[in-house]
This record gives structure tokens, C-alpha cells and sequence, in this order.
């Protein structure tokens, strides 16, 4: 079983579209940062924090489906 699961790591480190996906999750919240810091004075938020940040990454990357 353990030679099962090194061999699946072992492809899993070959393939690039995992690694452009880790790439892609690192820099969500640096986008959403971003983008609270080119938002305009007035409408920024003071208390911009770590769990602000959090709540915008998750609602930043939700796609809303309208039915």
C-alpha cells in the first residue's frame, strides 16, 4: 500500500497543473489585498484585517449562480 501512495506522489510532483493551481491559491489573497488598497479612500476599511481578508477571499472566489 505505501509503495502505492509514494508512486502517486511521485506523479503528482510531475504534474504542472498542480502546481500552477498551489501558484494560483497563493495569490488570491494577494489580489483581494490589492484590491482594498486600489479601492477608493472614502470606501476603504479601516479595520481591514486577517479575518476581513479571509471573508473576502472566500466570497471572491465563490461564483454566484443565478437560477
Amino acid at each position: 500500500m505505501w509503495n502505492l501512495l509514494k508512486s502517486e506522489l511521485l506523479k503528482l510532483r510531475r504534474c504542472q497543473i498542480l502546481w500552477v493551481g498551489l501558484v494560483a491559491l497563493a495569490l488570491c489573497p494577494l489580489v483581494q489585498y490589492g484590491s482594498q488598497l486600489i479601492v477608493e479612500p472614502e470606501y476603504r476599511n479601516p479595520n481591514y484585517d486577517f479575518p476581513m481578508l479571509f471573508a473576502n477571499v472566500v466570497w471572491g472566489n465563490t461564483p454566484m449562480w443565478s437560477t
